[in-house]
């Protein structure tokens, strides 16, 4: 389901989770707030669960930064794939998230993530090859968005980077593989 279209990038970032304070999504707006209003991206956030009053917080912190915001939701799996397809880049910060499956079908759809260094996406991210990823520094964040945005050709290597490390290691036949690689590895400890 999540593989590369071929469609045009639009001049947005993407972040996909429930809109709820753990998942950073005012941490990415104050970061964007602070790249330079003619080359600000527009951030469009995809969330399927609403906090009612963090969507209402962050549509104001958004507008007090000057910082262009739409929540889509209850989206269909292929609009899904579609912005993943078309965002320039998807922004991903939630705090201590175990792991998670967006910055994955960010690299299937050939879109390179800027993320903060925190919980399983150190797992899934390869740091200057699918993505980038940083502290949790609103600064930092920031000058990782604005060097992928400016560099076209570093942007779409990350993004072809992540397709093929989707391909070669995250599909559920090598999942299957290493699985049984550890088990074999299990049962000749214990028998042994």
């Amino acid at each position: 389901m999540f593989r590369p279209l071929r469609v045009p990038k639009d001049n947005f970032v993407l972040s996909v989770g429930s809109c709820t304070p753990s998942k950073g999504f005012d941490f990415i707006i104050r970061s964007l707030s602070r790249i330079n209003s003619k080359i600000r991206p527009k951030l469009i956030i995809v969330s399927n669960t609403i906090d009612k009053d963090w969507k209402i917080y962050l549509e104001q912190l958004a507008t007090k930064l000057n910082v262009k915001l739409e929540i889509k939701t209850l989206i269909r799996d292929y609009e899904l794939v579609h912005l993943y397809n078309r965002a320039k880049l998807v922004v991903y910060a939630p705090y201590l998230e175990p792991f998670g499956l967006v910055p994955l079908e960010a690299m299937a759809c050939g879109t390179p993530v800027v993320a903060v260094r925190e919980g399983g996406v150190r797992e899934s991210i390869i740091d200057n090859k699918t993505g980038i990823l940083v502290d949790r520094d609103e600064e930092e964040f920031a000058e990782a968005i604005v060097e992928l945005l400016l560099d076209d050709e570093k942007r779409e290597k990350m993004g072809q980077n992540g397709i093929d490390t989707v391909h070669s290691f995250w599909t559920l036949e090598h999942a299957g593989e290493r699985l049984l690689n550890h088990l074999i590895r299990a049962i000749k400890r214990y028998t042994e």
